[in-house]
This record gives structure tokens, C-alpha cells and sequence, in this order.
């Protein structure tokens, strides 16, 4: 919903607590500098979404705002040049649940905290101040100088500093699948699923998932989300002792 809808909501209060973290986070990242629109330039809209976020059981888990760019605004070679979307495959996806099963497999998920505003960019891009919490001179825009959820680039730009991180890893990554990565650890591969800011991790012994976490929680801020039992829409319920696994 939009910042308008959520001001007439029962639960406001919550949305106003988490937008105001979301525009703090947007300040203690770096990722705006006050600035003065130069003559000429454009400056694009940020729109503030809530939602509330639910769990596996349909339950509120908590509430969640995010600055969004008006990227539709944004004109192609000016703007923005080259777009991905770190998405895994679904196939991939299933086929590493499977293999998971078939040798009872670890896995562990991970999400990156405000995943995309790790990218840095290329472009100069101005925004408008978030209205209502405007730090400052009100009248003075945002340059941004790294990438805001909205913006065309954003999930690539994103999904390069994720590479680097991977390439100091050790990690390689899928010839068929940009978005798995693999390393083989004492004689065994582990894997690493990437679906945006959503990170599956699996492995046979615990130690290279301890150690995989330890490497994104040092670059990036990250949850750790224990056992995937609701990864991207799907319900997961691992068996490892019984080597079974159902997704529905």
C-alpha cells in the first residue's frame, strides 16, 4: 500500500516507526547526499510502500516500509544502461531441493537486509526528499550514490557486488544458472542459491554454511533465516533423517 493508504490504517503508528527506519537506513548507508539540482538536470519521485509481512502461517511477523524510486521515469542511456534480475531458475531450484533430499543435504537460508542499496552507480542520479521526512533544507533534492530500490539497475548492481563477494569466496559460479554458485569443501560441494536478496545455502556438514554466513554477514547485513520452511512462496519440509522433502 502506499504511504496515503497506510496513514488511514489502524496500525499507522507501526508504518510511521518503520518508514522512519527505512529513511535512516537510507542515510547511515550513504546511499543519499543532499545536493542542489543542477540547471538542466531531472530529478525523479521516491514513493514510500508498506506492507505488512507475513510468515509461513499467515501470521503477522512485522511491519515493513521501502523507498522507492520512480524508475519508470527513468530514460534508457541517460538513466540507466544494462538491467538484470539475480532470479534463480525454478528447474534449479527444484533440482538442488532434490538433491538435497537424495543425500540429506543441509540447508539454511540467509536474507540480505536492504539488498540493493549495496550497489553502487554508474549514472548521476537525483531524488526528490521522502515528503515528511525531509532532512535538512527541505527545498534541496538526494543525489544517490548508490542504487535505490525502483531504479532500473538496481538489482544488477546489487547482484555485481554479491559476484565480488563470491569470487573471494572461492565460489563458482553455474554455467546453466547465473544465480547458483558451487565450491567443493574436504571433497564436497556445497551450493549457493540467489534469488534477489533470498540466499540458500546447502551443504552435507555444518561448517561450510557457518563459514558461508560469516562471509555475507561481514560484507553485507544479513538474517540468518535457520531452515528454509518458506522459501520463495513455496512451503519446504525437510526430513534429513528420512531423506524426504515436500514442497507445496
Amino acid at each position: 500500500m502506499t504511504l496515503a493508504q497506510a496513514k488511514k490504517a489502524h496500525d499507522w503508528p507501526a508504518f510511521d516507526a518503520a518508514t522512519r527506519q527505512e529513511v535512516d537506513s537510507l542515510w547511515k548507508n550513504g546511499t543519499l547526499e543532499l545536493a542542489d539540482l543542477p540547471a538542466g538536470a531531472t530529478v525523479l519521485p521516491i514513493q514510500i510502500i508498506c506492507k505488512r509481512k507475513r510468515g509461513a502461517d499467515r501470521q503477522l511477523t512485522r511491519h515493513k516500509s521501502r523507498a522507492v524510486a520512480r524508475g519508470d521515469r527513468q530514460l534508457y542511456g541517460r538513466d540507466y544502461s544494462d538491467v538484470f534480475a539475480p532470479v534463480v531458475r525454478r528447474a534449479t531450484l527444484l533440482a538442488v531441493l532434490a538433491l538435497a533430499t537424495a543425500r540429506r543435504l543441509h540447508m539454511l537460508q540467509l536474507d540480505i537486509e536492504t539488498a540493493f542499496l549495496n550497489g553502487h552507480l554508474d549514472e548521476t542520479i537525483y531524488v526528490l526528499q521522502p515528503k515528511g521526512y525531509e532532512r535538512g533544507d527541505p527545498k534541496k533534492v538526494c543525489r544517490l550514490r548508490k542504487a535505490l530500490y525502483g531504479l532500473k539497475q538496481a538489482a544488477r548492481q546489487w547482484f555485481i557486488e554479491l559476484f565480488k563477494l563470491m569470487d573471494t569466496m572461492g565460489m563458482t559460479q553455474s554455467l546453466s544458472d547465473p544465480c547458483l554458485f558451487h565450491k567443493d569443501v574436504a571433497g564436497e560441494r556445497v551450493f549457493l542459491l540467489v534469488f534477489v536478496d533470498d540466499l540458500l545455502r546447502v551443504s552435507s556438514t555444518a561448517p561450510p554454511l557457518e563459514a558461508m554466513r560469516e562471509a555475507v554477514s561481514a560484507a553485507f547485513q544479513a538474517r540468518n533465516m535457520g531452515k528454509p520452511t518458506f522459501f520463495l512462496g513455496l512451503h519446504v519440509d525437510q526430513d534429513e533423517e528420512a531423506g524426504t522433502t515436500v514442497v507445496s
